[in-house]
């Protein structure tokens, strides 16, 4: 997956976590006058193993993943000057298996941005998202905790997921694993780890070490509005009308990539709602916490953050 000497490469990445951040650092970087975030945001075009997998899993439709070739990935940065730094913040591209090889073939000088998030906060979180949207038709977390060795054996998969791997929730947070694909390709010095507890705090602290990262003006401030929260649909079954894939490839099809970004954010504030977190389970949140402690130490130790498991309450 090399890039055409004609167009300019993408040469920054925000690879994920989802519900990690990711939205809301590219929301800012956008803002930049030296960066360009894609339109869509998460085009996923370096992940071909995911694209692989959801065409099988859908009968070999192309329900999922609009962009698949050269061009329609140069059309999501048709937007940008050539001068500017082209982001891809591709939330999923930290969990593919072949994502950080085809980007470094791609751009081998790209710039990588991970955000990570402490495991259990992240596993529910995504676990909410997904049955809001849809991907996800068992609505309690620990159930869908249990039903992942079944998942991994083709059984209980909801229809309209997009992967059936994006439910195997325990590989989900094999944090360690994910970070060493990019680092087995890239440079230590191309990779930056943030983590979600630490943005949170200081949107503007990790903004500028985003920007310093990308060798950018680092004194630009953009308007940190509030990003983070969960959000619920009004209406289960229009927003999952909504969500229909070949619903959102039509519309995205006739009114163009902008436009639809435009419409798809105005849209969230009529059809979705603030949701209130509810307390999980205490036993539930320790038998989670002792097992994922291993998992912790290790991207501790690989990221060279020794204070993380004490951040984490680990």
């Amino acid at each position: 997956m090399t890039h055409r000497p004609n167009i300019p490469a993408v040469d920054v990445f925000i690879v994920g976590e989802p519900k990690s951040g990711t939205t809301a650092l590219a929301s800012f970087l956008d803002q930049h006058p030296d960066i360009d975030v894609s339109r869509p945001k998460e085009p996923h075009y370096f992940a071909t193993d995911l694209i692989r997998e959801s065409d099988e899993f859908h009968g070999g439709s192309r329900r999922h993943f609009e962009v698949r070739t050269p061009d329609e990935y140069a059309a999501c940065f048709a937007h940008s000057a050539p001068s500017r730094h082209k982001v891809d913040a591709s939330t999923h591209y930290l969990t593919s298996h072949e994502a950080a090889r085809n980007i470094h073939a791609y751009n081998p000088d790209a710039k990588i941005i991970i955000l990570l998030r402490e495991p259990v906060s992240f596993v529910r979180s995504l676990h909410q998202q997904y049955v809001n949207n849809g991907t996800e038709d068992e609505p309690d977390f620990r159930q869908a905790l249990a039903k992942e060795p079944a998942r991994k054996h083709g059984a209980q998969i909801p229809a309209h997921t997009r992967c059936p791997s994006h439910l195997y929730y325990s590989e989900r947070v094999k944090y360690a694993d994910h970070i060493q694909r990019f680092l087995d390709v890239f440079p230590r010095d191309q990779i930056l780890v943030l983590l979600q507890e630490e943005f949170m705090a200081d949107n503007e602290a990790t903004y500028r070490s985003a920007t310093e990262f990308i060798g950018i003006d680092s004194t630009f401030t953009p308007v940190f509005s509030h990003v983070h929260g969960s959000k619920a649909p009004r209406n289960r079954v229009v927003h999952r009308l909504l969500n229909n894939s070949q619903l959102k490839q039509s519309v995205r099809s006739v009114v163009g990539a902008q436009r639809y970004d435009k419409f798809k954010h105005a849209a969230s504030s009529v059809f979705l709602k603030q949701q209130p977190r509810t307390a999980l389970d205490p036993a539930l949140r320790q038998r989670l916490k002792t097992a994922y402690t291993s998992e912790v130490t290790n991207v501790a130790r690989l990221i060279n953050r020794p204070d993380l498991p004490a951040l984490w309450h680990y």
